[in-house]
């Protein structure tokens, strides 16, 4: 048999037990603030975007029918202070399980996509966007853009209730 004897101050020991606590909560807290109704926030949605195919296995998750080409590929930087137009769009992605907070000031590449299946859309090019936006490979945020007079933006989930006050 071992036995260890360490000899210590009452105070010391229950700093240990204050910062086990610590600990204990702040895990738990990580936990529970990973929980998420959204899909995006599911396990068995990939993330991964550092190739065509996984875009395009990215966006096909989500049921959208899509031109595999993008519209669009450009490099933006994600600000270090949000104006209340990035404050609402991060607040969108928030709702997804993404935060933009983390990736300010950082140069992410944006790659675009036309969006055939969007509702009261289906037959109008070039009028929805599917958007992405990678860091290291992986989607840090995405949206469907409606473009024109009733420009609106939307999280990446098909919508399963739109109004359809899209026709322009």
């Amino acid at each position: 048999m071992f036995v260890v004897s360490i000899k210590s101050s009452k105070i010391k020991i229950i700093l240990f037990f204050v910062f086990i606590a610590i600990v204990s909560v702040c895990a738990l807290l990580i936990f529970l603030g990973n929980k998420s109704s959204s899909a995006v926030a599911d396990d068995s949605i990939s993330l991964r975007a550092d190739t065509d195919e996984k875009r395009v296995a990215f966006l096909s998750q989500f049921g959208w029918d899509f031109d595999i080409d993008p519209v669009e590929v450009k490099e933006i930087m994600i600000p270090y202070e949000f104006d209340d137009v990035y404050n609402e769009y991060n607040a969108l992605q928030k709702r997804q399980s993404f935060d933009l907070e983390n990736y300010k000031g950082e140069i992410v590449k944006k790659w675009s996509y036309n969006i055939n299946n969007f509702p009261g859309y289906e037959n109008k090019r070039d009028y929805v966007r599917a958007n992405l936006l990678i860091y290291n490979g992986n989607v840090i945020a995405a949206d469907i853009t409606v473009l024109g007079e009733k420009a609106k933006v939307y999280e990446i989930e098909f919508p399963k209730d739109v109004k359809n006050d899209t026709k322009t």
